[in-house]
């Protein structure tokens, strides 16, 4: 018999340790889970568990997000952490799905752009990677794959993934010198790597 106050109140026991880091998380979860078997989110906080909490085990965090997503299917954000966890797996193209999904419950998640412009980019899919990152199709045939990973990079810088921002610059200044239509992107790359060195 279902017992939502039970349920409640083992989720956020869960919630307490993971965020403490600790693998007790999964045992409220479970326990939530068992009070309220509908219910998503203690599956949800499972996979995040399993995909933060050491030992890793990205398998478990896919198995638990994949039920987030069919008990809870209109949540983007079960699809966007099924879709990370996925891609990193290296599974990207069903990566790429969940993302999709997640966008189209989503539009504005500039994280979720963020991670399909990636799993794109692995493809070597520069041209959608820039569609997706810039929310709309582009009518120049002249962009390049060193403008992917600049969007990608000031994408992230504004949304607090400066180190990360940092990866894609630094990737930029490693493609070859002898393309010319890399050049602009490399001095865009430069200076922005310029602009934030740590202190």
């Amino acid at each position: 018999m279902e017992d939502k106050f039970l349920a409640r109140k083992h989720f956020n026991k869960a919630f307490d340790y993971y965020f403490k880091g600790s693998r007790k998380a999964i045992k409220e979860a479970r326990a939530a889970i068992a009070h309220q078997p509908k219910w998503s989110r203690p599956h949800w906080l499972l996979g995040l568990v399993f995909m933060f909490v050491p030992p890793i085990d990205l398998e478990s965090a896919i198995r638990e997000y994949r039920e987030v997503t069919r008990k809870e299917p209109q949540w983007s954000i079960g699809h966007h952490d099924l879709g990370r966890a996925l891609a990193k797996q290296g599974r990207i193209d069903e990566a790429m799905v969940a993302f999709r999904e997640s966008l189209r419950l989503e539009p504005d998640s500039i994280w979720t752009r963020i991670w399909l412009a990636q799993c794109l980019l692995k493809r070597g899919d520069y041209r959608e990677a820039i569609t997706v990152l810039r929310s709309k199709p582009s009518l120049s045939h002249y962009y390049t794959v060193a403008d992917a990973h600049l969007l990608l990079a000031e994408a992230m810088a504004q949304n607090n993934g400066r180190d990360e921002a940092r990866g894609e610059w630094e990737f930029i200044l490693t493609l070859d010198d002898a393309i010319p239509a890399y050049r602009v992107a490399k001095v865009e790359a430069r200076r922005r790597l310029l602009e934030t060195e740590k202190p």
